[in-house]
């Protein structure tokens, strides 16, 4: 009897398992109604401080700004929470905590994974993982890995879907 041959295993195929970018490093959640007064008006001295106040507290970390809709905020607030906490190493994100997850994990497969990709890469993105990643999430991996690779699937390498194929 001949031996069983593990062809997966032996292909060119490349998974990308997901739960491997999971960060290890917590995202902290900073809504900027706390910079706001009553969280409602922004008075540019009030915000100033609370912002230097912010920059002395987090450093090295991963935060996300988590905007509110009672309040009209100007543009260059924005500018100026992420030049001041970017200059203390803080990665910055503007949104929810799980949209900045999110971006935080593609950030991460992108430096870590996709800028490492031989190009015409065979690449089966992991089906299931711990966390419950959004639509919008799976498409940005998608235009993320696509130029990079001769093919695209999802699932797991015994029965997989074909998303693109050049």
């Amino acid at each position: 009897m001949e031996p069983i041959i593990n062809r997966v295993a032996n292909s060119k195929l490349i998974t990308l398992d997901l739960d491997e970018f999971i960060p290890s490093e917590s995202i902290t959640a900073i809504p900027i109604a706390e910079g706001l007064y009553e969280g409602l008006i922004l008075k540019e001295k009030d915000f100033r401080n609370w912002v230097n106040q912010l920059v002395s507290k987090y450093q090295d970390q991963v935060l996300t700004i988590i905007d509110t809709k009672d309040a009209i905020v100007p543009k260059w607030a924005y500018l100026l929470l992420s030049t001041a906490l970017s200059s203390k190493g803080n990665t910055i994100y503007f949104s929810d905590k799980e949209k900045a997850l999110e971006r935080l994990i593609l950030d991460k497969v992108n430096s870590q994974f996709a800028s490492s990709l031989a190009e015409r890469s065979m690449v089966i993105i992991k089906g299931c993982g711990k966390l419950d990643l959004s639509g919008e999430f799976y498409g940005e991996l998608a235009k993320l890995l696509r130029p990079k690779c001769k093919s695209l699937m999802f699932g797991e390498p015994c029965s997989t879907v074909p998303i693109y194929k050049a």
